[in-house]
């Protein structure tokens, strides 16, 4: 683990990483998810959280294995910063277009592409449906995180 904060582009954590996915070394769910989000590209990330929002129920106990990781590499990444504000854009679900948003508000994601989809959506029936928040890891109404920033529409970016 230590190596992993410490040295994360190190060849020797790379080869090791490597070796635990080969072997199918079975590690401790901390240490999977450190592994996923520091070396997981997006597309693997984006699979994760799709899966998560399919069925949020069990990400009520590893939330607090994978969302301070999740939220650092959001706040670190920009490509994925701009894969989920692609996703949210273009989304249907109730939980990603919670989750999504909420995210990215935690990271100072929100510019103005994503201030006009939100005062789209706080015109719209769709904002008094509930869907997993996965900054606070438990159903939230979507005009409750639209809400949180509704008075400052202004771009962080």
């Amino acid at each position: 683990m230590a190596l992993c904060h410490g040295w994360p582009s190190h060849q020797l954590l790379k080869d090791l990483v490597n070796d635990l996915y080969k072997n199918q070394t079975r590690v401790t769910a901390d240490l999977a998810y450190t592994i996923r989000f520091m070396f997981g590209d997006t597309n693997n990330i984006l699979r994760f959280l799709e899966g998560l929002f399919d069925n949020y129920n069990e990400a009520l106990y590893s939330h607090k294995f994978f969302y301070p990781l999740l939220l650092q590499r959001a706040r670190d990444d920009k490509e994925l910063r701009s894969t989920i504000k692609n996703l949210l854009l273009s989304t249907n679900s109730i939980s990603e277009k919670v989750s999504l948003y909420a995210l990215l508000e935690k990271v100072d994601g929100i510019d103005q592409d994503i201030i006009t989809w939100k005062q789209q959506e706080l015109l719209s029936q769709e904002v008094y449906r509930f869907g997993y928040n996965i900054t606070s890891n438990k159903l939230t109404s979507l005009i409750e995180v639209l809400d949180e920033t509704s008075s400052d529409l202004t771009v962080y970016n």
